[in-house]
């Protein structure tokens, strides 16, 4: 089993361009392009009936794959493509019900497409009740773009940590403590990959040549989609790496430590 990812997010390309059903004020359409940016949301202005967001990618695009990140939705989303902006025919539409991401509690959904190569790519919620009692919709951001996987997955003593970034301040004798929290909950992963190595000629053709030429492909790419569990949907995110290759390197087989960090500027 492999790891799903993406590294190229289409919906934040410069030819696309967002738009909504409604827009609330300081929450345009435009914000949910940008997925790093969970807490900058697009988001509607009643819950009322349907609402939906869309993005143009300026012609055709195939897409591997379709995350949402930081909804406020736990009921039935459409994900829909179509070859004009108002969606007469809907060429293209699956029901996705996001979750809980276990590790950061906020709802997110990896959804993994086949045979999409529309221009238009529209997020459709139904009307229903946020989890959270909000008279709004909320989209964190969309993430749209091929899809690949790992040479294989990561070994399994990884280590799933929710960074809470806060600030304890209190004095020596410890007798009270004053907390900031400076921001949201992060996830980081903290893994050991392994591959196989030829041992006459290592990382040429082999699994570590792979991996070494994904790991650039990431570098070169910043920011990526990782889909970590698939069996679990919410558990998907746009992760940064936090360290360059350094592959211990054995008769057979070599490993490495690999560190990814959510997103969230």
């Amino acid at each position: 089993m492999a790891i799903t990812i993406s590294l190229t997010n289409l919906a934040e390309a410069s030819a696309a361009a967002a738009t909504a059903s409604v827009q609330a004020c300081n929450y345009c359409s435009s914000e949910a392009q940008f997925p790093g940016r969970p807490f900058l949301p697009w988001r509607s202005t009643t819950t009322t009936a349907d609402q939906w967001w869309q993005v143009n990618f300026g012609s055709s695009q195939t897409l591997g794959l379709v995350g949402l990140v930081n909804l406020n939705v736990n009921s039935c989303v459409r994900i829909q493509g179509a070859s004009s902006s108002g969606f007469g025919t809907i060429s293209y539409n699956e029901s996705v019900v996001p979750a809980r991401n276990p590790w950061t509690g906020r709802f997110q959904h990896t959804h993994l497409t086949t045979g999409f190569g529309y221009k238009f790519l529209r997020i459709s919620i139904p009307g229903q009740n946020p989890p959270g009692g909000e008279a709004y919709y909320q989209i964190g951001g969309v993430w749209a773009g091929a899809r690949s996987t790992t040479p294989e997955h990561w070994k399994w003593d990884a280590r799933f940590h929710v960074v809470e970034p806060v600030i304890d301040v209190g004095p020596r004798h410890g007798g009270w403590r004053q907390r900031s929290q400076m921001g949201e909950r992060l996830w980081r992963i903290e893994a050991r990959l392994h591959a196989g190595v030829t041992p006459a000629n290592p990382a040429s053709g082999d699994q570590l040549d792979d991996w070494l030429d994904l790991q650039r492909q990431i570098w070169d790419a910043d920011s990526f989609w990782c889909f970590v569990n698939l069996g679990d949907p919410s558990q998907g995110a746009v992760v940064r790496s936090l360290e360059g290759p350094a592959w211990d390197v054995g008769p057979g087989l070599a490993d490495s430590p690999w560190v990814l960090e959510e997103v969230a500027r």
